[in-house]
Parts: structure tokens; C-alpha cells; sequence
């Protein structure tokens, strides 16, 4: 014998977690992390010349595969001329 029964609703879920909380609540939190690892000398202390060479040897590597090999080779001695240009 079949029933006709509708399925019932699922109870909805409530946020949990980071989720529940306010955003103050989740920004004083986050700002705890920080201050532990610069307490710590764990922080990194970049200066704006090591940050920028940084950058570059980012943007180097998230394009590599979007390059040809003759591409990337012309791409890493511009920037390798660059640097020691002090650009």
C-alpha cells in the first residue's frame, strides 16, 4: 500500500563557528593572531624593495603556465634586468 506523505522540511542550519559571531567579535579575535606572532618575532619585517621583488617573483610564477618557454625567458631576464637596475 503507498502513501502519499510529503517530505518534510530539514530544520534550518544556524551558523556556527566564526560564522555565528559578530564581526567585532571575529576582527578582535583575528588581531589577537597578529600580535601573538609579532610578539613572538615571528612577524615578517619586509622592507618596500623586498616586498615589491617579492611581488614580482609572484606574478612570475601564477604566469608561468600561461606563457611559451621563449615567452617566460624573455619575461624573467626583463625582470631579472630590472632588479638589478634597482627598479
Amino acid at each position: 500500500m503507498e502513501t502519499n506523505e510529503q517530505p518534510t522540511e530539514l530544520p534550518k542550519k544556524t551558523p556556527r563557528g566564526f560564522a555565528s559571531m559578530s564581526p567585532d567579535r571575529r576582527r578582535e579575535i583575528a588581531s589577537l593572531g597578529g600580535r601573538s606572532v609579532q610578539a613572538r618575532g615571528r612577524a615578517q619585517k619586509w622592507s618596500s624593495e623586498e616586498a615589491q621583488a617579492a611581488g614580482r617573483k609572484g606574478g612570475t610564477k601564477s604566469r608561468r603556465s600561461k606563457l611559451s618557454n621563449e615567452e617566460y625567458a624573455a619575461l624573467r631576464s626583463r625582470i631579472a634586468r630590472q632588479m638589478e637596475d634597482g627598479e
